[in-house]
């Protein structure tokens, strides 16, 4: 009798001890596995955090330095100070983050034609005609030849869409029939075009 609850008592403890080992390990791999989602749950929210953090910053500062003009910004073209001429004056944001510019229109597609083999900006801006609001020079209409001038004589006088360009031309035409070659688009413009625009 005394044999067998020998017996007994020692199967019960293995069988005890080899259970209480196998929940050991499962709760050893439950724990791993929490750690690595957990690990992974906190590192990528933080993760978008940063970028978003350092994205707000680098768009914060474009948008101040595209927005900014100093006293004594002289024009990249001709040396004219450009604060001077606010209905004019256009912006040139390059993609290291510089920005350059010019006293008006006439300068500033005199400049990009002039450097066409070097870097060119990424983005222009100009200032719509009738409402002086910054426009995308790149999708602006331009009226030459009118009896409008800039600060530097004949110009290309920027509108953002065409209807406001053909109104434009019927308000002041100079000595000359409404036709579509008094108005361009910036990607019809080139070196020939200014010289024969600026031409007394």
């Amino acid at each position: 009798m005394i044999l067998i609850y020998y017996f007994l008592s020692t199967y019960t403890i293995k069988y005890n001890a080899n259970k209480i080992q196998l929940n050991t390990k499962k709760m050893k791999k439950h724990v791993l596995n929490f750690k690595k989602s957990n690990k992974s749950s906190i590192f990528f929210p933080n993760l978008m955090l940063i970028f978003l953090f350092f994205s707000l910053i680098f768009f914060t500062n474009c948008q101040q330095k595209s927005e900014t003009i100093s006293t004594n910004t002289k024009c990249q073209h001709c040396g004219m100070p450009s604060q001077k001429y606010p209905k004019w004056h256009t912006k040139m944001i390059y993609k290291n983050g510089n920005i350059k510019w010019t006293c008006s229109p006439r300068c500033m597609l005199l400049l990009v034609q002039n450097h066409k083999t070097t870097a060119q900006p990424v983005q222009i801006w100009v200032k719509d005609y009738y409402n002086l609001k910054e426009i995308d020079a790149k999708k602006a209409f331009y009226v030459v030849k009118s009896d409008v001038l800039g600060p530097m004589g004949q110009d290309f006088v920027p509108l953002a869409n065409m209807a406001d360009a053909k109104n434009f031309v019927k308000e002041h035409k100079k000595n000359q029939a409404e036709n579509q070659h008094n108005i361009l688009t910036f990607s019809d413009i080139n070196m020939e075009i200014i010289k024969k625009a600026l031409a007394p």
